[in-house]
Protein backbone atom coordinates (compact mmCIF):
# COMPACT_ATOMS: atom_id res chain seq x y z
CA UNK A 1 0.00 0.00 0.00
CA UNK A 2 1.09 3.72 -0.88
CA UNK A 3 2.01 6.11 1.61
CA UNK A 4 0.80 9.32 1.39
CA UNK A 5 2.69 12.79 1.44
CA UNK A 6 1.32 16.17 1.74
CA UNK A 7 4.24 18.48 0.20
CA UNK A 8 4.39 22.72 1.61
CA UNK A 9 7.12 24.69 0.95
CA UNK A 10 8.42 25.96 -2.19
CA UNK A 11 11.59 24.15 -1.57
CA UNK A 12 10.54 20.84 -1.12
CA UNK A 13 7.42 21.00 -3.76
CA UNK A 14 10.81 21.05 -6.17
CA UNK A 15 11.73 17.64 -5.16
CA UNK A 16 8.12 16.24 -5.35
CA UNK A 17 9.04 13.90 -8.60
CA UNK A 18 11.61 12.65 -6.65
CA UNK A 19 9.60 11.68 -3.80
CA UNK A 20 6.76 10.23 -5.66
CA UNK A 21 9.24 7.28 -6.93
CA UNK A 22 8.47 6.18 -3.05
CA UNK A 23 5.09 7.43 -2.76
CA UNK A 24 2.42 8.90 -3.34
CA UNK A 25 2.51 13.00 -3.60
CA UNK A 26 -0.45 15.65 -2.97
CA UNK A 27 0.78 19.57 -2.68
CA UNK A 28 -1.27 22.44 -2.22
CA UNK A 29 0.53 24.95 -4.42
CA UNK A 30 -1.90 25.71 -7.53
CA UNK A 31 -4.75 24.27 -5.80
CA UNK A 32 -7.54 26.63 -6.21
CA UNK A 33 -9.57 26.21 -3.89
CA UNK A 34 -6.59 24.65 -0.86
CA UNK A 35 -9.24 24.07 1.60
CA UNK A 36 -11.57 22.24 0.14
CA UNK A 37 -8.61 20.21 -1.17
CA UNK A 38 -7.42 19.33 2.11
CA UNK A 39 -10.67 18.03 2.80
CA UNK A 40 -10.66 15.70 0.43
CA UNK A 41 -6.99 14.42 0.90
CA UNK A 42 -6.24 15.30 4.46
CA UNK A 43 -7.64 11.89 5.71
CA UNK A 44 -5.49 10.22 3.01
CA UNK A 45 -2.23 11.52 4.68
CA UNK A 46 0.46 9.59 6.60
CA UNK A 47 3.52 11.92 5.95
CA UNK A 48 3.84 16.12 6.23
CA UNK A 49 6.71 17.75 4.63
CA UNK A 50 7.24 21.19 5.07
CA UNK A 51 10.29 23.82 4.31
CA UNK A 52 10.70 26.98 4.65
CA UNK A 53 7.55 29.33 4.12
CA UNK A 54 5.49 27.00 3.86
CA UNK A 55 1.38 28.14 3.86
CA UNK A 56 0.09 26.71 5.95
CA UNK A 57 2.29 25.85 8.49
CA UNK A 58 2.72 22.57 10.33
CA UNK A 59 0.13 24.46 13.09
CA UNK A 60 -2.80 22.25 15.08
CA UNK A 61 -5.16 23.84 12.92
CA UNK A 62 -3.68 21.72 10.02
CA UNK A 63 -2.48 19.22 11.96
CA UNK A 64 -6.32 18.35 12.82
CA UNK A 65 -7.32 18.28 8.86
CA UNK A 66 -4.84 15.37 9.05
CA UNK A 67 -6.48 12.79 11.15
CA UNK A 68 -3.81 9.82 10.03
CA UNK A 69 -0.74 11.59 10.13
CA UNK A 70 2.45 9.95 11.78
CA UNK A 71 5.15 12.24 10.58
CA UNK A 72 6.14 15.57 9.93
CA UNK A 73 9.49 15.65 8.14
CA UNK A 74 10.88 19.07 7.76
CA UNK A 75 13.19 20.08 4.89
CA UNK A 76 16.42 21.40 6.58
CA UNK A 77 17.85 22.22 9.72
CA UNK A 78 15.14 24.79 10.86
CA UNK A 79 11.73 23.79 12.81
CA UNK A 80 11.48 26.14 15.64
CA UNK A 81 11.94 23.57 18.33
CA UNK A 82 12.19 25.91 20.95
CA UNK A 83 8.19 26.42 20.87
CA UNK A 84 5.23 26.93 18.92
CA UNK A 85 7.14 28.67 16.43
CA UNK A 86 9.01 27.77 12.90
CA UNK A 87 7.43 25.70 10.17
CA UNK A 88 5.96 23.52 12.23
CA UNK A 89 4.34 23.52 15.67
CA UNK A 90 6.59 20.98 18.11
CA UNK A 91 4.38 21.06 21.30
CA UNK A 92 1.27 20.44 18.58
CA UNK A 93 2.68 17.46 17.20
CA UNK A 94 3.88 15.86 20.47
CA UNK A 95 0.76 16.17 21.86
CA UNK A 96 -0.64 14.55 18.78
CA UNK A 97 2.05 11.56 18.92
CA UNK A 98 3.64 12.40 15.90
CA UNK A 99 6.93 11.67 14.31
CA UNK A 100 8.82 15.18 13.70
CA UNK A 101 12.25 15.05 11.91
CA UNK A 102 14.99 17.55 10.02
CA UNK A 103 18.06 17.39 8.38
CA UNK A 104 20.55 18.26 11.45
CA UNK A 105 24.13 19.67 9.42
CA UNK A 106 22.64 19.18 5.67
CA UNK A 107 23.22 22.46 4.72
CA UNK A 108 26.30 23.82 7.46
CA UNK A 109 28.78 24.56 4.79
CA UNK A 110 26.86 26.15 2.50
CA UNK A 111 25.42 28.70 5.03
CA UNK A 112 29.17 28.44 6.26
CA UNK A 113 30.55 29.72 2.63
CA UNK A 114 27.83 31.95 2.63
CA UNK A 115 28.88 33.93 5.58
CA UNK A 116 32.42 34.24 4.38
CA UNK A 117 31.05 35.59 1.04
CA UNK A 118 29.86 37.98 3.33
CA UNK A 119 33.02 38.80 5.00
CA UNK A 120 34.79 39.42 2.05
CA UNK A 121 31.86 41.71 0.45
CA UNK A 122 32.02 43.78 3.27
CA UNK A 123 36.02 44.07 3.47
CA UNK A 124 36.57 44.39 0.04
CA UNK A 125 33.41 46.60 -0.90
CA UNK A 126 33.12 43.99 -3.47
CA UNK A 127 29.02 45.51 -4.20
CA UNK A 128 30.75 49.14 -4.23
CA UNK A 129 33.57 48.07 -7.21
CA UNK A 130 31.01 45.94 -8.99
CA UNK A 131 29.15 49.03 -9.55
CA UNK A 132 32.34 51.17 -9.78
CA UNK A 133 33.67 48.97 -12.61
CA UNK A 134 30.20 48.39 -14.69
CA UNK A 135 29.07 52.24 -15.10
CA UNK A 136 32.51 53.27 -16.22
CA UNK A 137 33.73 54.96 -13.52
CA UNK A 138 37.23 53.57 -13.47
CA UNK A 139 37.36 55.03 -17.35
CA UNK A 140 36.09 58.54 -16.66
CA UNK A 141 37.96 59.47 -13.56
CA UNK A 142 41.33 57.50 -13.88
CA UNK A 143 40.44 56.07 -10.27
CA UNK A 144 40.25 52.66 -8.90
CA UNK A 145 37.58 53.52 -6.44
CA UNK A 146 39.52 53.84 -3.05
CA UNK A 147 40.57 51.10 -0.51
CA UNK A 148 39.39 48.31 1.27
CA UNK A 149 40.96 46.07 3.66
CA UNK A 150 41.44 42.50 4.44
CA UNK A 151 40.32 39.67 6.22
CA UNK A 152 43.76 38.46 7.19
CA UNK A 153 44.90 38.87 10.74
CA UNK A 154 41.54 40.32 11.81
CA UNK A 155 39.44 38.59 14.46
CA UNK A 156 35.89 36.67 14.18
CA UNK A 157 33.10 36.89 16.89
CA UNK A 158 31.14 33.65 16.28
CA UNK A 159 27.96 33.59 18.03
CA UNK A 160 26.70 29.85 18.82
CA UNK A 161 29.40 27.94 17.86
CA UNK A 162 27.54 24.51 16.45
CA UNK A 163 27.28 23.02 13.02
CA UNK A 164 27.42 25.87 10.99
CA UNK A 165 29.62 28.30 13.49
CA UNK A 166 32.09 25.56 13.90
CA UNK A 167 32.29 25.43 10.13
CA UNK A 168 32.45 29.81 9.83
CA UNK A 169 35.73 28.81 12.15
CA UNK A 170 37.71 26.44 10.78
CA UNK A 171 37.21 28.89 7.32
CA UNK A 172 38.20 31.97 8.96
CA UNK A 173 41.21 30.32 10.47
CA UNK A 174 42.30 29.93 7.07
CA UNK A 175 42.71 33.66 6.65
CA UNK A 176 44.67 33.11 9.48
CA UNK A 177 42.22 35.29 11.48
CA UNK A 178 41.73 35.02 15.48
CA UNK A 179 38.34 33.07 16.16
CA UNK A 180 36.49 33.38 19.62
CA UNK A 181 33.21 32.39 20.34
CA UNK A 182 29.81 32.33 22.77
CA UNK A 183 27.51 29.91 23.63
CA UNK A 184 25.41 28.80 26.29
CA UNK A 185 28.15 26.00 27.06
CA UNK A 186 31.82 26.16 26.79
CA UNK A 187 33.42 23.20 24.11
CA UNK A 188 36.09 21.73 25.20
CA UNK A 189 37.17 20.45 21.97
CA UNK A 190 37.69 23.69 20.15
CA UNK A 191 40.91 25.89 21.05
CA UNK A 192 38.91 29.08 19.93
CA UNK A 193 38.55 31.96 23.19
CA UNK A 194 35.05 31.81 24.95
CA UNK A 195 33.50 35.25 25.85
CA UNK A 196 31.18 35.14 28.78
CA UNK A 197 27.92 37.09 26.75
CA UNK A 198 27.16 38.51 23.31
CA UNK A 199 28.93 41.97 24.18
CA UNK A 200 32.07 40.67 25.46
CA UNK A 201 32.27 38.63 22.32
CA UNK A 202 31.08 41.52 19.52
CA UNK A 203 33.77 43.84 21.89
CA UNK A 204 36.43 40.99 21.04
CA UNK A 205 36.37 41.17 17.39
CA UNK A 206 36.29 43.13 13.95
CA UNK A 207 33.41 40.38 12.38
CA UNK A 208 30.63 38.82 14.63
CA UNK A 209 28.96 36.34 12.93
CA UNK A 210 25.42 35.50 14.31
CA UNK A 211 25.09 31.44 13.38
CA UNK A 212 22.62 30.79 16.83
CA UNK A 213 19.17 29.27 16.38
CA UNK A 214 15.92 30.73 16.55
CA UNK A 215 14.21 30.32 20.43
CA UNK A 216 12.44 32.35 22.98
CA UNK A 217 16.47 32.83 24.70
CA UNK A 218 18.20 34.15 20.86
CA UNK A 219 14.91 36.39 19.97
CA UNK A 220 16.68 40.28 19.74
CA UNK A 221 19.89 38.39 21.57
CA UNK A 222 21.75 41.08 19.03
CA UNK A 223 20.77 44.22 20.91
CA UNK A 224 21.95 47.61 20.53
CA UNK A 225 23.95 46.98 23.14
CA UNK A 226 25.51 44.53 22.02
CA UNK A 227 25.71 46.55 18.75
CA UNK A 228 27.53 49.28 20.52
CA UNK A 229 30.45 46.69 21.43
CA UNK A 230 31.22 45.65 18.22
CA UNK A 231 32.37 49.45 17.82
CA UNK A 232 32.73 51.53 14.46
CA UNK A 233 35.07 49.46 12.62
CA UNK A 234 33.01 46.40 13.16
CA UNK A 235 30.34 44.54 10.70
CA UNK A 236 27.80 41.98 11.83
CA UNK A 237 27.10 38.85 9.57
CA UNK A 238 23.74 37.32 10.11
CA UNK A 239 22.83 34.05 8.58
CA UNK A 240 20.74 32.84 11.60
CA UNK A 241 17.37 34.06 11.68
CA UNK A 242 16.35 37.59 11.45
CA UNK A 243 14.66 37.57 14.81
CA UNK A 244 17.86 36.98 16.41
CA UNK A 245 18.80 40.60 15.83
CA UNK A 246 17.12 43.77 16.82
CA UNK A 247 16.54 45.53 13.43
CA UNK A 248 15.58 48.63 14.67
CA UNK A 249 18.91 49.06 16.68
CA UNK A 250 20.63 47.61 13.78
CA UNK A 251 19.24 50.32 11.15
CA UNK A 252 19.81 52.37 13.83
CA UNK A 253 23.72 51.24 14.28
CA UNK A 254 24.16 51.09 10.60
CA UNK A 255 23.10 54.74 9.96
CA UNK A 256 24.93 56.40 12.82
CA UNK A 257 28.10 54.55 12.12
CA UNK A 258 28.46 52.81 15.69
CA UNK A 259 29.36 49.94 13.60
CA UNK A 260 30.86 50.05 9.69
CA UNK A 261 28.37 47.75 8.46
CA UNK A 262 26.16 43.85 7.67
CA UNK A 263 25.97 40.99 5.46
CA UNK A 264 22.38 39.70 5.96
CA UNK A 265 20.86 36.96 4.70
CA UNK A 266 17.83 37.03 7.15
CA UNK A 267 14.90 39.32 8.55
CA UNK A 268 12.83 40.35 10.73
CA UNK A 269 9.48 40.33 8.59
CA UNK A 270 10.86 37.96 6.10
CA UNK A 271 9.94 38.55 2.85
CA UNK A 272 9.34 42.30 3.32
CA UNK A 273 13.21 44.08 3.98
CA UNK A 274 12.75 47.90 5.50
CA UNK A 275 13.69 50.34 2.26
CA UNK A 276 16.23 52.59 5.07
CA UNK A 277 17.97 49.17 5.37
CA UNK A 278 17.91 48.22 1.43
CA UNK A 279 19.16 51.55 0.38
CA UNK A 280 22.36 51.42 2.88
CA UNK A 281 25.91 51.44 0.98
CA UNK A 282 27.52 49.73 4.25
CA UNK A 283 24.87 46.30 3.74
CA UNK A 284 25.45 43.47 1.52
CA UNK A 285 21.68 41.56 1.65
CA UNK A 286 20.90 38.01 0.28
CA UNK A 287 17.32 36.67 0.41
CA UNK A 288 17.20 34.20 2.96
CA UNK A 289 19.21 31.57 0.40
CA UNK A 290 22.27 31.10 2.64
CA UNK A 291 21.60 27.12 2.93
CA UNK A 292 20.17 26.62 -0.57
CA UNK A 293 22.85 25.34 -2.98
CA UNK A 294 22.10 22.72 -5.30
CA UNK A 295 24.77 20.69 -2.79
CA UNK A 296 22.70 21.12 -0.15
CA UNK A 297 19.28 20.67 -0.64
CA UNK A 298 20.31 17.34 -2.50
CA UNK A 299 21.47 16.79 1.13
CA UNK A 300 18.25 18.26 2.73
CA UNK A 301 16.00 15.79 0.34
CA UNK A 302 17.92 12.67 0.57
CA UNK A 303 18.12 13.14 5.01
CA UNK A 304 14.52 13.75 4.81
CA UNK A 305 13.37 10.64 2.24
CA UNK A 306 15.67 8.93 4.18
CA UNK A 307 13.20 9.71 7.74
CA UNK A 308 10.43 8.97 5.97
CA UNK A 309 11.43 5.68 4.72
CA UNK A 310 12.73 4.31 8.27
CA UNK A 311 9.71 5.27 9.46
CA UNK A 312 7.47 3.51 7.63
CA UNK A 313 9.21 0.51 7.38
CA UNK A 314 9.29 0.58 11.03
CA UNK A 315 13.57 1.35 11.17
CA UNK A 316 14.89 3.51 14.04
CA UNK A 317 13.98 7.24 12.25
CA UNK A 318 18.14 8.70 12.10
CA UNK A 319 17.18 12.44 12.38
CA UNK A 320 14.29 12.74 15.29
CA UNK A 321 14.09 16.60 15.96
CA UNK A 322 15.71 16.62 19.96
CA UNK A 323 12.94 15.95 22.17
CA UNK A 324 11.34 13.23 19.55
CA UNK A 325 13.79 10.53 19.90
CA UNK A 326 11.36 8.08 22.00
CA UNK A 327 8.95 8.44 19.36
CA UNK A 328 11.55 8.17 16.76
CA UNK A 329 12.96 4.62 19.16
CA UNK A 330 9.04 3.05 19.49
CA UNK A 331 8.46 2.98 15.88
Amino acid sequence: MSRHLLMIGENVEQHADHFARHFAVHRLTGQPDREAYLRRIGPLIDGLCLSGGADPRGDAALLDQLPNLSIVATFGVGTGAGGGTGIVDVDAARARGLMVTYGPGSNAASVADLALAFMLALSRRLIHFDRFAREGRWAESGSKGGYTSTLTGKSVGILGLGNIGARVARRCEGFDMTVAYHQRTVRQDVPYRYCPSPAALAQACHYLVVCVPDAPETRGLVDAGVLAALGPEGYLVNVARGAVVDEAALMQALRSGTIAGAGLDVFWNEPKIPPALAAMENVVLSPHRAAFTHDSTIAMRDMMLENLLAHFEGRPVPNPVPGFERVARGR
